[in-house]
């Protein structure tokens, strides 16, 4: 077969189901930094935009109800004061110029986030960041215990639900969803939900069932992203017969009708995590856990001791920008009445909040208080 008759294949399937032929074309795979989310520099629509969605018992993340008061308020500074490492000059990428830093503390602004994927204030730069670094520590040890020629590199997997399955309930599609990827060869990782689709053009979230899986395949995706094939998104004409990915769920899409895709090669497995995390759909009927692990990164099968969460944390704290040493709790006793009064008034779920340079005479060390906070600290 050629080229040609490869294209006529697949334009037959978008004639023919133009629905399905869509699940795999309009589906964006932004992965921001850490940096990035909490500086508010994604570009995206966000969950609280597009009048909502509801189907059942399920809803976008973001379109509870606030339980928390203070979701939003001010916390505390976390602040590096230490002059006597700070004497120095550090060009800056963005502005293209010099900075002199010789007696400047760097200071980190830390809100109260409860942390709960219904919250509209806290569940992009809180929840969604939480749970993304979750996800991403439990990689990093299942990369440590897997062999990684077998298992290669964690994937982005897309798995679209025909239509017609609609109308089962969320627990059924998703036995069937594992089902589906069990026998194409992904051998664990994690779903989250997502029983909407953003429609751009007419700027609103309509019913479209389907899940992101970050996970591992046996044998990993070299194969397929080495064949000038593996491009023909949906038909999969010229993959029937062959071993790999593409070839194996080919024969399942005959039974089990899912379609699903592999995106390239993960630049950042958080801003992957994040991303799908931001508008994703949960249940309003009962509690549950968003994110569902499976497989060979299951809780029951991967044991992580707790000692290494804590590591991880400790590893991933804000650090000084100016000589990485880690931040403590400070007080501004400067004269500018304003500072306090910028930072204590309450934000709402997209504001940018950035970090910033001061000078240090005015910040002085405070013993840390018991509370919580969240997006600035974590």
């Amino acid at each position: 077969m050629n080229s040609h008759r490869q294209k006529e294949d697949w334009l037959r399937f978008k004639e023919s189901r133009p629905d399905l032929a869509n699940l795999v074309d309009d589906v964006d795979d932004v992965q921001p930094s850490r940096e990035e989310v909490l500086k508010d520099a994604v570009k995206s629509p966000s969950a609280l935009e597009g009048g909502g969605f509801r189907f059942g018992v399920y809803e976008l993340v973001g379109h509870g109800k606030q339980t928390n008061g203070r979701c939003g308020t001010f916390h505390k500074f976390l602040a590096c004061s230490r002059v006597e490492l700070h004497n120095k000059t550090v060009f800056d990428v963005k502005s293209g110029s010099l900075i002199n830093f010789k007696g400047k503390a760097d200071v980190h602004p830390v809100f109260y986030s409860c942390d709960k994927f219904s919250c509209p204030v806290c569940y992009e730069r809180g929840a969604s960041v939480r749970e993304a670094d979750s996800i991403v520590f439990r990689f990093e040890e299942g990369s440590k215990r897997l062999d990684h020629v077998a298992f290669g590199d964690v994937e982005h997997i897309i798995v679209s639900v025909d239509p017609k399955y609609y109308g089962w309930s969320e627990e059924y599609i998703r036995k069937y969803v594992l089902k589906g990827l069990k026998a194409r060869g992904v051998v664990g990782g994690c779903l989250i939900p997502h029983w909407a689709r953003f429609d751009h053009d007419k700027w609103r979230w309509k019913l479209g069932v389907h899940y992101h899986v970050l996970g591992f395949v046996r044998g990993g995706m070299r194969k397929c992203r080495g064949c000038r094939y593996a491009n023909d998104k949906g038909s999969r004409f010229f993959c029937g017969g062959c071993d790999g990915f593409y070839g194996v769920s080919k024969k399942c899409w005959e039974s089990d009708r899912l379609i699903v895709e592999v995106k390239e090669k993960r630049k950042s497995v958080f801003g992957t995590a994040w991303y799908q995390l931001h508008h994703a759909t949960i249940r309003v009927d009962k509690r549950s856990h968003l994110v569902k692990w499976f497989g060979v990164c299951s809780y029951r099968k991967m044991k992580i001791p707790k000692e290494a969460r804590k590591e991880y944390d400790k590893k991933h704290k804000p650090k000084c920008r100016i000589c990485g040493s880690e931040l403590i709790r400070h007080e501004y006793r400067g004269l500018n009445a304003d500072v306090y009064a910028f930072f204590k008034k309450r934000r709402g779920a997209r504001e940018k909040v950035e970090s910033f340079f001061d000078k240090a005479k005015f910040w002085f060390e405070s013993p840390e208080r018991r509370g919580s906070g969240s997006y600035g600290e974590d």
